[in-house]
């Protein structure tokens, strides 16, 4: 059984200064929770077939999740999501913080009606929304650097959780079966808080800005890169509860290097568009000369498979490098290394 505690992953944690700013976004993102067990019937009927008609057509708009407070998928932050939603049975699902009330009745009919309030609620001035980066090193180590913003001058306590959804797993549920296809599965806060790190516990100016940092390592946890958003949700503690704010999420691992050097000159590295077909362009910022580059496109088991013409030498500033494949590679992820006098920086590239 894999282990969904992530105590021992934790190495590291920030505020303010501490960390890089990341761009937020002004946008305002529902949360759909379903609380269910693994052992629990309904969770597996007409509680599955209401979750699955709610992710079509809202995945896009909407973080959504399924929350085990109890049974085989059981975890800390899920019991504790439970406990917070004040669930009386199961399967439950929220809005938010808020009681959808849907049951085996009048689920067909609510699908239509959840959509809509999706699309009022994404249409909504948020009051403070997250972000978060993800770098992937050498070794599996996740860096995972999260930006919370608020839009508004406004009071209270508020928090921001950073959590694992595991997109696709196969496993137990009643009554389905060993071979049930669970989609967005909760699995837990990276942090072993719960609800999150405080922020702020009073006034809070409008355009302020609050940085974290945390690390974990990937392959301890057993979960794939490929198969994992990373969530971030903001709460804001109103007497014993914890009322939604906004969320956010990223499934998009950056493969970087570990060298300080090369990392202090390259400002921005990445491949537009990506995923790419034949085509595209790699973007390169630098705040320092880099020098003695080469530049390969490697297998994601690092095999080259062609080398990218690029100069020699690239001066501080913007650069713009067309990328032409040669061949037609088989589709999948690739890594594009571009190694310099100064060390080696790597970005995973996904090729249609």
């Amino acid at each position: 059984m894999k282990r969904f505690l992530l105590l021992v992953a934790i190495c590291c944690f920030g505020l303010a200064a501490e960390a890089q700013e990341i761009e937020v976004p002004k946008s305002q993102i529902p949360l759909i929770t379903k609380i269910s067990a693994s052992w629990c019937p309904h969770c597996g009927n007409w509680g599955w077939n209401f979750f699955e008609g709610l992710l079509e057509g809202n995945q896009q708009k909407a973080i959504m999740m399924v929350t085990h407070y109890s049974g085989n998928y059981k975890t800390p932050a899920g019991e504790a999501m439970a406990t917070n939603f004040g669930i009386v049975g199961q399967p439950e699902f929220y809005m938010g913080t808020d009681k959808i009330s849907a049951n085996s009745g009048n689920f067909s009919n609510m699908i239509p009606m959840i959509g809509n309030n999706i699309n009022t609620m994404a249409n909504q001035a948020p009051r403070a929304q997250s972000a978060v980066k993800l770098g992937m090193l050498p070794d599996g180590s996740v860096k995972v650097q999260a930006s919370a913003k608020f839009f508004e001058g406004t009071t209270g306590e508020f928090y921001l959780g950073i959590y694992i959804v595991e997109k696709n797993f196969v496993g137990y549920q009643s009554p389905i079966g060993g071979s049930a296809q669970h989609k967005n599965l909760f699995r837990g806060s990276i942090d072993n808080n719960d609800f999150g790190e405080l922020l702020v516990n009073g006034s809070v100016d409008a355009d302020q800005v609050f940085n974290m940092e945390h690390s974990f390592n990937l392959n301890a946890t057993g979960y794939q890169s490929d198969n994992i958003d990373i969530v971030t949700i903001l709460w804001e503690k109103v007497g014993d509860r914890y009322e939604y704010v906004n969320a956010n999420s990223s499934d998009t691992f950056e493969i970087v290097s570990a060298n300080e050097e090369v990392d202090r000159r390259v400002n921005h590295f990445q491949v537009s568009p990506n995923p790419m077909h034949s085509n595209a362009v790699i973007e390169i910022a630098l705040d320092k000369p880099l020098e003695q580059i080469t530049t390969d496109l490697l297998t994601i088991a690092g095999k080259r498979v062609q080398a990218i013409s690029t100069p020699d030498f690239l001066a501080a500033g913007n650069h713009r490098i067309p990328l032409v494949l040669q061949d037609r590679l088989t589709p999948g992820v690739y890594l594009l290394r571009l190694q310099t006098a100064q060390g080696m920086i790597n970005r995973r590239i996904i090729i249609q």
